[in-house]
């Protein structure tokens, strides 16, 4: 009983690791992007990769953001929704 547990907790801290460096790492679409220019403070979608992905800018600082999967980033609500109830 005790390895199952263990290969269970394994794989969620894995699981919980790979959510975080695709979401917060760095590179193209993810972390700080090295296209995107703010054009201000706020959270601002990626309308180019589907509004999946949207950016908090503050001051000179952009990082990158994902939504959940099924999920867009409504920018009139500033927060993820279901994909079908966002207009990207």
């Amino acid at each position: 009983m005790l390895p199952r547990v263990f290969t269970i907790l394994v794989l969620y801290v894995v699981s919980l690791l790979m959510m975080s460096v695709s979401v917060s790492g760095h590179g193209p679409g993810i972390g700080q992007p090295d296209t995107f220019e703010c054009p201000g403070d706020g959270y601002f979608a990626d309308h180019g990769r589907e509004c999946v992905v949207y950016y908090k800018c503050q001051g000179q600082q952009v990082t990158a953001l994902g939504c959940d999967e099924g999920k867009k980033f409504d920018e009139r609500r500033k927060r993820c929704r279901l994909a079908h109830l966002v207009d990207c």
